[in-house]
């Protein structure tokens, strides 16, 4: 290989090997400061709805059945279906003859809430159809995405809006 053809490589490679290095720092473009009203109503949203739920003893009326229906709750002795959301984040409650615990997230900005974690005990309930009672409330519970109380009913809405679970406050 002739020296200049050398020459000509080794400043080709110099440039390349040094043209991302440079001393100078970008700024990131400058982010607007949220104004005293909306850092006030973010507060407020957050107090209010985060609030609403916590410490709160439900009783459940009606679930999804999963096949795009709601269903009433079998009602009959020990068969009542409740839940309380806890100070902690801690969700428990009775699916009928089984109880349950979970943990629930909240996001007050997107306003959405998940459950995570649920367990239950496996006493063997009395029937069958209390058995599938369980089954379905239960996954309508994993289904559930947001919320909204109107009065002393609490609505737990799939990801499509739709109810999958509708409680009475105790």
């Amino acid at each position: 290989m002739r020296p200049w053809n050398l020459l000509a490589l080794f400043v080709v490679s110099v440039a390349l090997l040094t043209g991302g290095c440079s001393s100078k720092k970008t700024k990131p473009a400058p982010q607007p400061k949220p104004s005293a009203v909306s850092a006030v109503k973010a507060n407020t949203e957050l107090k209010s709805t985060s609030e609403e739920l916590k410490g709160t003893s439900w009783k459940v009326s009606r679930y999804n059945d999963g096949q795009g229906g709601m269903t009433d709750v079998i009602v009959g002795k020990g068969r009542t279906l409740t839940a309380l959301f806890g100070y902690s984040k801690r969700f428990s409650g009775s699916a009928g003859c089984n109880n349950y615990v979970a943990h629930y997230t909240y996001s007050p900005t997107e306003k959405t809430f998940s459950f995570e974690m649920i367990s239950m005990t496996t006493k063997q309930c009395e029937t069958d159809v209390i058995m599938e009672q369980e089954g379905q409330f239960m996954a309508a519970l994993y289904t559930a995405v947001s919320f909204r109380i109107i009065g002393n009913t609490l609505t737990l809405n799939d990801d499509s809006g739709n109810p999958a679970v509708i409680l009475t406050k105790n």
